[in-house]
């Protein structure tokens, strides 16, 4: 997705949003990151949190919607695209 995005969650990306340490060939945010080793926490952990403090919180949907919206946005993201 390049530098303007979490290649990950699709987060916007500012200076205070940018993980300070990966080791990956993505450009993450610093919610998607294990913060001791600065590697991409598993793809349930991120879909449940895109869920949870995204889909519902922030857009109020219902929790069955928001799972599969979810799912469709991890699918387009540069770090989940081959583990559909």
């Amino acid at each position: 997705m390049g530098q303007n995005m979490c290649d990950s969650c699709g987060m916007p990306l500012s200076s205070d949003v940018v993980a300070p340490k990966n080791v990956t060939e993505w450009t993450l945010c610093k919610y998607c990151v294990e913060d001791s080793s600065g590697k991409l926490w598993a793809r349930t952990d991120i879909l449940s949190g895109m869920r949870d403090h995204y889909f519902i919180a922030e857009l109020g949907m219902k929790e069955e919607e928001a799972e599969k919206a979810a799912q469709e946005a991890l699918k387009k993201m540069p770090a989940w695209k081959d583990s559909f």
